[in-house]
């Protein structure tokens, strides 16, 4: 059972109050974010379905229209949600749909923080036309990352294809029963500490900027053939017959650039509380630490993983104080089409999570991702090596063009 945070009402209003970890982690974070361009023959009949979706999809998930504010009585930070509804989809009309700078200043929610002092949206859906390509729209969607991780996002995404059903997500926080760090067994806990206390891109630690530079920017397909070959040769060993794509792409990216320690996001959704749902809105995500000899082959990753962090065993931290983050989207993808459209990209929304000034303290962050229910692809950073050339890295297929 779980058991969920009271909500409280006011004037017709309600407030769902976040959890501290929420409140002191994820103000500063860039929103998780989406978009999809679509070539489509009747503009007009497109943009009448998105206005009636999108008005069913705010209808059932009222919370899409908050704000984040101070509770009155307590001074805890909360998500206000008015009882008068605002417009939830926006059309907007700019020069340029290759516009990165307009279209990533309008689509995306901000940080949390933001998202408080200046009381901007939560939830964001926007609608991109130009004259310059009139058959065409750019769809976006952008979640605040205080008010909930990428779930939420690719669950309200999903919703506006015709053939999905709308459905209420539930805003309500759910009581978390462990601190800071949901991994079993104490060499697990052990290494997440370490990450915590001595890493350069520890909260901890007095940021500092990182010159954008030296960083090697990572937008890139995964070639399918090298995916299927590597897990093809792990299923002929007896150490883990089944690795996932997460597992042989997180081994052989920190391999590569070799940080002192790696971490792996996990959904906590189905896997620390069975009545944890994908339905349940909020930051329930949880950081896998490992070492060089965690991380050296996907066999060894998939133990973790599979585990929770039991079959970590204990071993050091490599030199230095990098860490690496991957973090995973691609299990989460909605294959989302419009009538009388034809989808051209789907990508992560430009200025969100990921782009170079994402994490300000960090070196070595990327997320997996679906361009289309069969191909992944890779969207990040890593710090620059003199021996190591992104045209020469064998996973590493087409460059991605917004």
């Amino acid at each position: 059972m779980v058991a969920s945070r009271k909500v409280q009402a006011t004037d017709g209003a309600q407030w769902f109050p976040l959890t501290k970890m929420e409140d002191a982690i994820y103000g500063n974070h860039r929103p998780a974010g989406l978009e999809s361009r679509f070539e489509t023959t009747q503009l007009s009949a497109t943009l009448q379905y998105l206005q009636r979706r999108a008005t069913e999809i705010a209808k059932a998930n009222s919370w899409v229209h908050g704000r984040l504010r101070l509770q009155p009585k307590d001074r805890k930070l909360a998500v206000w949600v008015p009882d008068t509804a605002e417009v939830f989809l926006q059309v907007i009309q700019v020069d340029s749909l290759d516009d990165i700078t307009r279209i990533a200043s309008e689509a995306n929610c901000g940080t949390g923080k933001q998202c408080l002092e200046h009381q901007l949206p939560i939830v964001k859906l926007r609608v991109f036309l130009s004259h310059r390509a009139p058959s065409q729209l750019l769809l976006t969607l952008s979640v605040c990352h205080q008010v909930s991780d990428a779930t939420a996002l690719y669950a309200l995404w999903g919703m506006l294809d015709p053939y999905a059903t709308v459905e209420a997500l539930d805003m309500k926080r759910q009581s978390r029963d462990f601190w800071l760090t949901s991994a079993s067994g104490l060499p697990s806990q052990a290494k997440f500490v370490y990450s915590l206390l001595c890493t350069d891109s520890s909260p901890l630690r007095k940021k500092r900027k990182i010159d954008q530079r030296k960083l090697t920017p990572l937008f890139h397909t995964i070639r399918r053939d090298w995916i299927q070959e590597q897990k093809l040769a792990h299923k002929k060993t007896k150490d883990a017959p089944f690795v996932s794509t997460q597992d042989v792409f997180t081994s052989w990216y920190m391999r590569t650039f070799q940080p002192a320690c790696g971490s792996l996001v996990v959904n906590l959704r189905h896997r620390h509380n069975k009545a944890l749902t994908n339905k349940h809105v909020g930051n329930y995500l949880d950081l896998l630490v490992m070492n060089p000899a965690d991380y050296a082959s996907p066999s060894q990753i998939r133990k973790i993983v599979a585990s929770s962090g039991a079959a970590s065993t204990w071993n050091m931290p490599g030199p230095g104080s990098l860490q690496g983050t991957v973090s995973c989207w691609h299990s989460l993808y909605k294959d989302v089409q419009l009538p009388h459209s034809e989808r051209l990209t789907h990508l992560p929304l430009r200025g969100g999570m990921f782009c170079l000034s994402s994490a300000p303290n960090s070196r070595m962050a990327v997320t997996l991702f679906r361009t289309s229910s069969t191909d992944v692809a890779i969207m990040g950073f890593a710090p620059q090596m003199k021996d190591i050339e992104i045209d020469n890295m064998e996973p590493l297929g087409q460059e991605l063009v917004r």
